[in-house]
């Protein structure tokens, strides 16, 4: 599966989360696509990343609102990351590692 169309099918009303803006799009762009060969994309895992893509842009948002703050510190740690700016090198890096590991926690990983 390519990129865009796992994006797709874990996200088919994207318009309706955060990952419409085009610096959460790039993070998760590059978070799968560097990856994506190294994951096995059942339709029961993707569901389980989809579910838990959507509830974690939610608490993003919340955390935005908030200033950043949250009881958890990835969501913390992404929400201040998307308010320094989308061009800022350590930020985003800071947004694909996080999103990196949402990602490992819900497909795991073919087996050589």
């Amino acid at each position: 599966m390519r990129t865009m169309e796992i994006i797709k099918y874990l996200l088919p009303d994207i318009k309706q989360t955060r990952w419409h803006n085009r610096s959460d799009y790039y993070s998760l762009f590059v978070a799968i696509s560097h990856h994506a060969d190294e994951y096995v994309f059942s339709d029961n895992k993707m569901n389980q990343l989809s579910k838990k893509l959507i509830s974690f842009g939610k608490k993003v948002d919340d955390a935005v609102k908030k200033e950043g703050s949250s009881r958890d510190r990835n969501i913390s740690l992404y929400a201040k990351a998307v308010m320094a700016g989308a061009t800022d090198r350590d930020r985003r890096l800071d947004r694909d590692k996080i999103l990196y590991q949402n990602i490992e926690s819900c497909i795991p990983k073919k087996r050589v």
